[in-house]
């Protein structure tokens, strides 16, 4: 996760996208088997071993179906990823005790210090990617979507792809000839899973960052209540009904900005977006939206709109180390929005 912030550049850069990776199928990809129906509703609430006891609770109190439960791998050393059995039969349990339910796993690109783009490009991790496929192939998690070196466009992990686009792309090739060949008898999906500052990055460094058709199911892009461009937020003293809406709708329409990016790279491709985190926040410094049911409305009228061709969401429910986020808690600092997620999103 982490900040946010022209529609003017989609079109630009999904032209460009198209003209330099057409062609790019080098390996049998499974792209066009995904049906899209209602998006599939997920929720993050932590990892295994409480994860999953966790996301059935989410749906309790959300009084709806919870298809997809949010995970993110161990980033502190590679052997961690080969030692997976903690973390996998808790998830597969889950994943299998329904039909229909997928595990959307977040993995990281480079952990250990010395690690770089240049070599995973090279294959030198190949077999720690292999080791995570075949740990969710084997435990009954083959249908899992894995949001490989998730955010690359921001500057906060050691993946960033900020002047290193060609390799970040070259790494997750790299990463998913590994996954799939070390268990071709599986589905996996593979999200290219950008924040929402993907707007700030040019065409060019959109089309050297993207690793091929081959290689990409879904295109994922965060979408968290926050903003710092003029008139959003914070909201000041005295603001009344009026004044919040339209300061409100300017933050919506600036954390959009990526949204909207994603989606015309998607569509030039065919393919499907997921919205993999979104979220109410609060923030010391005022700039998250706080408690704003509007932001609630417009992200399930805008994942239900079939023209948007949203796969899934994931709301971030927990309260994390930059701010709160979570709805389902009895002290949510979100009532207003909760109750509106509980409406529509809820109640089936």
């Amino acid at each position: 996760m982490f900040t946010t912030s022209l529609p003017c550049r989609a079109s630009i850069a999904c032209l460009m996208l198209s003209a330099c990776v057409a062609g790019d199928t080098a390996i049998d990809s499974r792209l066009d088997e995904l049906e899209l129906g209602p998006p599939l509703h997920g929720v993050y609430r932590w990892d295994a071993p409480q994860g999953p006891d966790n996301v059935d609770a989410f749906a309790r109190w959300s009084g709806g179906t919870v298809e997809l439960a949010s995970a993110y791998a161990p980033n502190h050393s590679w052997q961690e990823l080969h030692e997976l059995g903690w973390q996998m039969p808790a998830w597969a349990s889950w994943v299998n005790e329904q039909p229909g339910r997928r595990l959307v796993y977040a993995l990281p690109m480079l952990i250990e210090p010395g690690d770089t783009l240049a070599k995973c490009a090279q294959g030198a991790y190949d077999k720690h990617f292999a080791a995570v496929g075949a740990s969710l192939v084997d435990a009954g998690l083959g249908s899992a979507i894995v949001r490989i070196g998730w955010e690359w466009d921001g500057d906060w992990f050691a993946w960033s792809s900020r002047g290193h686009e060609s390799e970040y792309a070259g790494c997750f090739r790299s990463a998913v000839r590994a996954m799939r060949n070390v268990r071709p008898s599986g589905a996996l999906q593979f999200e290219w899973s950008a924040s929402d500052d993907i707007f700030m990055r040019t065409p060019e460094q959109l089309a050297a960052t993207y690793p091929g058709d081959g290689y990409v199911d879904v295109f994922g892009v965060n979408a968290y209540d926050v903003s710092w461009v003029p008139n959003s937020y914070p909201l000041p003293a005295g603001c009344d009904t009026s004044c919040q809406r339209t300061r409100r709708e300017t933050a919506w329409n600036d954390l959009m900005r990526g949204v909207l990016v994603m989606r015309e790279l998607a569509a030039q491709k065919g393919k499907p977006i997921a919205i993999p985190e979104w979220g109410l926040w609060h923030r010391e410094d005022g700039h998250g939206g706080g408690d704003n049911a509007d932001y609630v409305a417009r992200m399930h009228a805008f994942v239900n709109d079939p023209s948007n061709r949203v796969l899934y969401q994931v709301y971030f429910d927990v309260d994390y180390l930059d701010g709160a986020h979570q709805i389902s808690s009895a002290q949510t600092r979100f009532p207003n929005a909760a109750a509106k997620y509980r409406e529509l999103f809820g109640g089936d």
